[in-house]
């Protein structure tokens, strides 16, 4: 029989230092064979942890599926998933790094298992770039905070260059 097609991707896959980015896993059963008592493990690279900016999602796995993805922890675990003949199972976690650099995330066919023993082909990669953070800061206040419906209250949006030279060219979109 043929394995499990998948792949896994970040979304976006270049963030600033302390961003969130979607990681993304996508496992189809094979055509002729339902997947039972399914289970992936993903570690994390050193350095990338779950966050908490959204809850994380599992989508067409079963309905006695366990994800756990524990904000500030490095791995993400999917048990007991039952994946149908040619269905796909999709997790969604957010991910954050506040150490800037290139983090590659591999998932071996060993990480995956179920009761038919069928495995991807090959490791399923993702490479997850973290920019350090930029000389340039915004921040914006109402004021006053809170008013009265159709009141009045005035925005004001501030940047900061923190570098010794001159950004040019710089423009905001609110």
């Amino acid at each position: 029989g043929t394995g499990i097609t998948a792949d896994k991707s970040f979304n976006p896959s270049t963030i600033d230092v302390g961003g969130n980015s979607r990681l993304r896993i996508n496992m189809r059963a094979p055509a002729d064979t339902a997947l039972t008592n399914f289970s992936l493990t993903d570690n994390l690279p050193t350095g990338v942890v779950i966050s908490n900016s959204q809850g994380p999602n599992i989508n067409n796995c079963g309905a006695g599926a366990t994800l756990t993805a524990v904000t500030g922890t490095g791995v993400i675990i999917l048990t007991n998933g039952t994946i149908a003949a040619g269905a796909q199972c999709q997790i969604e976690v957010w991910v954050t790094s506040d150490t800037a650099g290139n983090y590659l995330n591999i998932i071996t066919p060993a990480d995956i298992r179920n009761d038919q023993n069928r495995r991807p082909p090959g490791n399923l990669t993702a490479t997850l770039n973290v920019l350090p953070l930029s000389d340039l800061s915004a921040s914006k206040t109402f004021a006053p905070g809170a008013v009265a419906p159709l009141g009045l209250s005035t925005l004001t949006i501030t940047l900061r260059n923190t570098n010794t030279s001159p950004l040019v060219n710089v423009s905001v979109l609110d």
